[in-house]
């Protein structure tokens, strides 16, 4: 929600900063990460492959072990084909870790992995990051 940039090579560089900073920080003791993908807002301009291949060798070539799992929150009817297409270039081991995930379900979905104060924080990001108020300050 509220994507202003679509350059696959400023998204990356951005999710590296946001995963170095969180892997530096001294809040942070775990050794893998759930990386949620909410497509709250995604529309056919967002289906970029460039940014897909890019994500992806990023995870499997310099943070192999570090992705526990990731949800993708909300993937539209439209994200299935562009699914099928990227599907291929994903790991075995990458694959097991992904999950399509409905907001309706993410109580029950999650809390069979999760500790209820982590999915609580989950959706209480996603809340936020879908409030159109908080969008224009990101």
């Amino acid at each position: 929600t509220g994507v202003t940039c679509r350059d696959p090579d400023q998204n990356v560089n951005h999710l590296i900063f946001k995963l170095e900073n969180a892997f530096k920080s001294e809040h942070v003791t775990a050794e893998s990460f759930v990386w949620v993908i909410d497509f709250a807002g995604f529309s056919r301009k967002d289906l970029g492959v460039g940014i897909a291949r890019q994500s992806l060798r990023l995870f499997q070539d310099q943070y192999p072990e570090r992705l526990g799992c990731a949800f993708l929150l909300d993937a539209p009817v439209i994200f299935a084909a562009f699914w099928k297409i990227v599907k291929p270039w994903i790991d075995a081991e990458t694959l097991r870790k992904v999950r399509f995930l409905r907001l309706s379900d993410i109580d029950e979905t999650l809390s069979l992995d999760m500790a209820p104060e982590l999915v609580e924080r989950i959706k209480t990001e996603v809340e936020h990051s879908r409030d159109t108020a908080n969008i224009a300050n990101k």
